[in-house]
C-alpha cells in the first residue's frame, strides 16, 4: 500500500551544509541508477522535482566529481597580519619622502602603490582605508615641526630648565608669562559655510592686501595682554610691551620668548638691566612653537576670528583684531586651554602644578 505525507515541506538546499548537500546528491543519482523512479527519490528527500533532474545532468555531464561540492574559497584577505603590521609601522615610523615621494603626507593612493610593490596584491584605496582604520588609524591635520629643531634641546627644556624656572618664580614670587608676536593679513580666511551641493558659496571681503602686526602674553592663571601694533615689529615694541606688563604688575616677571633676535637685542638687554629685581627674560627651545601656549592666542585669532568675518578695509580689520582679542581675554578657561594644546605645553602646566605654582 502506497503511503504519502500531504503538504510535506519542501527542503530548500541553501539551508544544508555543502559537504551533506553533496552527499544527498550523490545517494538520490545512485539510487535512480540502481532502478528507482527519480519521481520517487525526489519526493522521499522533500525537494522540489526540477532538483532530480538537474543532477542526474550533472552527473552525466561529469560523472560522480560532478556531484560534489565546490570548494569554500570565499575572499581571502589581501594582506595578513604581517602585511597589515608592516602597513602601520610604515605609516607610523616613516614619511612618503623615505620612499621616493615628493609628498610628506601620507595618502590611500601612496599605500596603495607600496602595498603592490611589497606585496604583489591590489587593493582598492577604500579597502587600504578600512586596513588603516582596523589599525587604529585616522586621517588627522598634522603638527608641522622645523627639521632644524634638536630634540635633546626640547628635552632639556621642558625637564630640567622649565623646572628650575617655575622654582625660581616661586621663591620670589614672579608671575610667569609667555610672549610671542604674529602677523596678520586680510587676506587669511578659514572655516566653512553651506550651501547648496555641486555650487561653491560666494562671501564677499575687502580685495585689498594689507596687515598688522601683534604682540601678545598669556600666563597659567589664565591673564592675556596684548597690542596691535601698525607698522614693522622690532626690539623697541617688545621693550614698549614689556614696560606695560612691568606697570600693570606688583609682582616680578618671568618672561618666556622664542629665540628671535630683537628678543635678545642690545638695546633689549639694556633696557632690561635696571629692573633684572623685577625682570627675567629667558629663551625657549629653537624652532619650537609648540613649547610656547601663547601660539593658541593667534589660532585662535586667525581661524576661529578674523578668518571667519567679511572684511571691508583695514579700521574694519583692525576693529575686528581688537574685538576678537578683547573677547579672549574674559575667557578664562579658553586661555587655560593652550596650555593643553600640544604635548610639550601639558608638560609644562604639568611642571607649573606640580611644583605648586598653580
Amino acid at each position: 500500500m502506497k503511503t504519502t505525507i500531504e503538504n510535506a515541506p519542501v527542503e530548500d538546499g541553501r539551508t544544508i551544509e555543502p559537504k551533506a548537500m553533496e552527499q544527498i546528491r550523490i545517494r538520490a543519482v545512485a539510487a535512480v541508477l540502481r532502478g528507482h523512479s527519480p519521481e520517487t527519490v525526489i519526493d522521499i528527500l522533500g525537494f522540489s522535482r526540477s532538483c532530480i533532474c538537474a543532477w542526474l545532468d550533472r552527473y552525466r555531464a561529469g560523472g560522480w566529481e560532478a556531484l560534489r561540492s565546490p570548494p569554500l574559497t570565499g575572499r581571502s584577505p589581501h594582506l595578513g597580519d604581517c602585511g597589515k603590521a608592516w602597513l602601520k609601522k610604515t605609516v607610523l615610523g616613516s614619511t612618503p619622502k623615505e620612499w621616493g615621494y615628493l609628498s610628506a603626507l601620507w595618502t590611500r593612493a601612496i599605500l596603495v602603490e607600496l602595498v603592490r610593490e611589497r606585496f604583489e596584491v591590489e587593493v582598492s584605496e577604500t579597502t587600504l582605508g578600512r586596513y588603516l582604520h582596523e589599525l587604529g588609524l585616522s586621517p588627522q591635520v598634522p603638527r608641522w615641526q622645523a627639521s632644524e629643531q634638536d630634540p635633546e634641546e626640547v628635552r632639556s627644556f621642558l625637564e630640567e630648565k622649565f623646572p628650575r624656572i617655575v622654582g625660581l618664580a616661586r621663591k620670589i614670587g614672579a608671575e610667569i608669562y609667555f610672549v610671542d608676536e604674529t602677523g596678520c593679513r586680510s587676506s587669511e580666511h578659514s572655516g566653512r559655510t553651506w550651501g547648496p551641493v555641486g555650487e561653491t558659496p560666494v562671501v564677499e571681503s575687502t580685495g585689498q592686501r594689507f596687515g598688522l602686526q601683534a604682540i601678545s602674553a598669556i600666563s597659567p592663571e589664565g591673564k592675556l595682554r596684548f597690542k596691535v601694533i601698525e607698522h614693522t615689529m622690532t626690539s623697541a615694541e617688545v621693550i614698549e610691551f614689556l614696560a606695560a606688563l612691568l606697570q600693570d604688575s606688583q609682582r616680578p616677571l618671568i618672561v618666556l620668548v622664542d629665540r628671535h633676535r630683537m628678543h635678545f637685542s642690545a638695546r633689549l638687554r639694556e633696557f632690561a638691566h635696571p629692573y633684572r629685581d623685577r625682570l627675567k627674560i629667558y629663551g625657549l627651545p629653537r624652532y619650537s612653537p609648540e613649547c610656547n601656549p601663547d601660539e593658541g592666542v593667534w589660532v585662535e585669532l586667525k581661524t576661529h576670528g578674523l578668518g571667519r568675518r567679511s572684511i571691508q578695509n583695514k579700521s574694519d580689520f583692525k576693529s575686528n583684531i581688537y574685538q576678537t582679542l578683547w573677547s579672549l581675554q574674559k575667557k578664562t578657561e579658553k586661555i587655560l586651554s593652550f596650555f593643553l594644546r600640544t604635548p610639550a605645553c601639558v608638560s609644562l602646566f604639568a611642571t607649573l602644578v606640580m611644583s605648586g605654582y598653580l
